[in-house]
């Protein structure tokens, strides 16, 4: 039978980031349904907004400034070089927008550091774990980091809410309107890409709607648009206000129809709870819980923390076919490790090469569809470097990464990957190990190392962990007379593992 301290390290492998050493003598002694009831008590009350003063920039930034005649303020460049005389014409408009661009990363990246920081140490673990499938489930790339913020907080404000309410509130963003091109979608010349992945990506999902469903949403949706500011606003001379067809309904239905026809799906309830099944439970689907749960689900009116407690409540959820089939995306394994070891970085930015050499660089998915996660995250290349991801911080190794390619998929970001010769990033870790051996003491009074074992592998029930580690390096992790070093060395042992790869 499984005990509490294993079912809470699964739970803390799936609801957060994984377990921070200051709890560790928790997980004996709670019941897993208080331990959740803390974690969604902490994620429902908690601050939701991330705060960034990211449009802080001379006014000329704003749109409205950027009426320049080109034809009379163009600026002549001349060449540098005593032998070339030439010069180049350069249209000032361009000059603004590739400031503006390359300030947009700039704070897109201190963006991306922040939400790190809250993922590793803020208590609303939920709240942030929440917040990460729903960035991957509403995937979305934008060159305005305004408007990548005002996104990811209105996920964050919604992630444990009601999902109409996080639908149709995401629907209306800025950068989702522009990455859809929804701008461009006209009573005269519908465009109906934002249409298709609503209903494909966002609630029914694929081959529940007609190709006609598709066209007379596109027409409803006609006229969403943003102003000047980000504000989301309706452009009557742009929207279709005839009669349309959608779903076997009748009437002149604009995009809030729309999405309340959709919600009426019981099929949306069906898609959500199993991507979040997959997400957080298995990725092979148990019908029976996704009819169960669903129901459920769609007769709450769509509450996400109901969903979730529902799942982290079952006692299916525990069963050992679900421990260790899941693949940790990269910035599971990150966040998840830095706070095994309450890991402090003096240069938090140092973070973002390595999201991109495996894979998933925050705010910037591959496509629409997001992140395809699974089996996809892990080939031959990156699951070396994967398993020296600890090493970086433990042993202040440089990782060295070297550009792949730059093209219009990355909007701008070089793709890199591990080689030698490649740019040096230092990782400046900052550890109380002395704090972190005195949380670990509570493995020392143990007869054998099942404690730590269960702790740090998300084992499938088949695996044999001596087949992994040497029995010997494990317990030295026990010896009272236990040195830093070999602390260390033992930690390192565990991590850089194949095995620590799942949850």
């Amino acid at each position: 039978m499984m005990s509490n301290f294993q079912k809470n390290v699964h739970l803390l492998s799936r609801a957060t980031f994984g377990v921070c050493p200051a709890y560790l003598s928790e997980l004996i002694d709670r019941k897993p349904d208080q331990y959740f009831a803390n974690n969604l008590h902490e994620s429902l009350v908690s601050e939701k907004e991330l705060a960034l003063d990211i449009l802080d920039k001379p006014s000329f930034f704003q749109k409205e400034q950027l009426k320049i005649d080109s034809s009379s303020t163009a600026i002549d460049i001349k060449k540098t070089s005593s032998t070339d005389t030439t010069q180049t014409t350069i249209d000032p408009s361009k000059l603004i927008k590739r400031d503006f661009v390359h300030y947009s990363k700039e704070q897109t990246k201190l963006l991306t550091t922040l939400w790190m920081e809250k993922m590793v140490f803020s208590p609303a673990q939920l709240l942030e774990k929440m917040t990460l499938f729903w960035h991957g489930h509403f995937a979305c790339r934008t060159l305005n980091a305004s408007y990548a913020l005002s996104l990811l907080n209105t996920i964050r404000k919604n992630a444990l809410g009601n999902f109409g309410d996080l639908l149709r509130a995401v629907s209306k963003e800025p950068a989702m309107l522009d990455f859809l091109n929804n701008k461009q979608n006209k009573k005269q010349h519908p465009n109906e890409n934002f249409a298709r992945e609503v209903l494909e990506l966002f609630t029914l999902g694929y081959g529940h709607y007609s190709e006609q469903d598709i066209k007379e949403a596109a027409r409803a949706f006609t006229g969403w648009s943003y102003n000047d500011k980000g504000q989301f606003q309706l452009n009557l001379k742009q929207h279709d206000d005839t009669i349309k067809v959608f779903k076997e309904q009748t009437g002149n239905f604009n995009g809030d129809d729309i999405i309340d026809i959709i919600l009426k799906q019981k099929q949306t309830a069906i898609h959500i709870t199993e991507k979040i099944y997959r997400y957080f439970v298995n990725t092979t689907v148990n019908a029976d819980h996704i009819e169960q749960i669903s129901n459920d689900f769609y007769n709450s009116g769509y509450a996400l923390s109901s969903l979730v407690e529902s799942i982290f409540t079952s006692t299916w959820f525990y069963d050992a076919n679900n421990h260790g089939v899941l693949i940790k995306s990269p910035v599971e394994l990150i966040v998840g490790f830095r706070r095994l070891l309450n890991i402090n970085l003096k240069n938090p930015e140092v973070q973002i090469p390595l999201q991109q050499a495996m894979g998933q660089l925050l705010f910037y998915p591959p496509n629409v569809a997001g992140w395809p996660g699974g089996q996809s995250w892990i080939d031959s290349s990156s699951l070396l470097l994967r398993m020296r991801m600890p090493e970086f911080f433990l042993q202040k190794e440089e990782l060295s990464l070297l550009t792949k390619y730059n093209d219009d998929i990355d909007m701008g970001h070089e793709r890199v990957q591990q080689l030698p010769g490649g740019k040096k990033f230092l990782f400046e870790s900052s550890i109380d190990w002395d704090r972190i051996i005195n949380d670990f003491k509570m493995f020392k009074d143990k007869t054998d190392f099942k404690y730590l074992e269960q702790l740090i592998w998300r084992m499938p029930s088949s695996t044999n962990i001596q087949e992994i580690v040497p029995d010997e390096i494990v317990k030295s992790t026990l010896k009272k007379d236990n040195s830093l070093t070999t602390f260390q060395s033992a930690i390192i042992a565990l991590t850089t593992t194949p095995i620590y790869q799942l949850s």
